[in-house]
């Protein structure tokens, strides 16, 4: 089975269960997993809520690697729980390494593969904008690969904001669409660098560009892998 679609289906008939009771278990809509198993959601972070409820091996149903756990074997608890942290603490913590701050919860796990320097944070109204709901969860990561079109976390004047990075292949921007900021301030040129190992692939440099300290690419949210 190559696909997610086929593996969810399978081992949900597996255990018997309907798309109704999966959701149950799962807390979601049954047409969340109605539309994962027709392959129209192809990655979702509920998948380590879903291979929790069915008992099934997280790597085999995200990525078709092993086999499907075997009946009678529960598998609880896949994933990595990442440390939130609160937006004004950020800078203290990832910048100047200050430990005292501390995080704030650890109970949100990420599915996908990260570094261990990974964390989340909780989109709030200010950070809030067309595409991330305010009461959101993202996890972020800051050993990664800032491409054309990622989301990232930045530090610019000493605050942490959230971003699309764009280029034209000649400068590289930040991007954001919320409605409360002037308009010069949605899309603003950016001179780059980057924490904890981050690798830019972008250009770094603009001439009348504002200095930007990228910590981190949302590598997931609430049900969109990006």
């Amino acid at each position: 089975m190559e696909q997610l679609k086929d593996r969810i289906r399978y081992v949900r008939n597996l255990r018997n269960l309907s798309q109704k009771q999966v959701a149950d278990k799962v807390q979601t809509s049954q047409s969340t997993i109605h539309d994962l198993e027709s392959g129209r959601i192809k990655k979702s972070s509920y998948l380590i809520r879903i291979a929790d409820a069915l008992d099934a091996d997280i790597r085999w149903l995200t990525e078709g690697v092993g086999s499907p756990a075997a009946e009678g074997i529960s598998i609880v608890n896949q994933g990595s729980p990442l440390p939130m942290y609160l937006w004004p603490d950020l800078y203290n913590i990832l910048v100047n390494g200050d430990e005292s701050v501390g995080m704030v919860d650890l109970v949100h796990k990420c599915p996908v593969q990260h570094s261990p320097q990974s964390y989340c944070l909780a989109i709030s109204s200010v950070q809030a904008t067309h595409q991330f709901r305010a009461g959101e969860i993202i996890f972020v990561d800051p050993v990664t690969r800032y491409t054309d079109g990622c989301f990232v976390i930045a530090i610019i004047n000493n605050h942490c904001v959230l971003r699309q990075l764009v280029t034209d292949s000649i400068e590289s921007y930040l991007k954001t669409d919320n409605d409360s900021l002037s308009e010069d301030r949605r899309m603003i040129p950016v001179n780059l660098d980057a924490i904890k190992d981050g690798i830019i692939k972008v250009p770094k440099h603009s001439e009348r560009g504002v200095k930007a300290t990228l910590v981190g690419r949302v590598i997931l949210r609430e049900e969109i892998l990006l």
